[in-house]
């Protein structure tokens, strides 16, 4: 399961298709399955995940958490793989 989460009003469900969309060619590339959670936010709040778990207190474009730590993360035993946060106005910008 691709799970794509968001708090912004302004978000196409464009956007949220090809995050899944490219999320499931990434791990068809990697011969890989598990879930993966995506959370889609503003430069507000991918400050302060920057922050908070890299005390690095600036804007990123996009921040993995893997679930398992380790050689290889293709496949932890419950299937989780990790989440993603992306900032979309970051990625809007970078796009262009």
């Amino acid at each position: 399961m691709i799970d794509v989460q968001t708090e912004l009003a302004d978000l196409p469900e464009s956007a949220a298709n090809l995050i899944r969309r490219a999320v499931k060619a990434a791990l068809t590339n990697l011969n890989a399955a598990g879930d993966v959670c995506v959370l889609v936010t503003d430069a507000e709040e991918m400050q302060s995940l920057n922050a908070t778990y890299r005390n690095i207190d600036r804007v990123t474009d996009v921040l993995t958490f893997p679930a398992w730590e380790g050689d290889a993360i293709l496949c932890p035993p419950d299937g989780y793989l990790g989440d993603i946060a992306i900032c979309f106005e970051r990625a809007a910008e970078q796009a262009m």
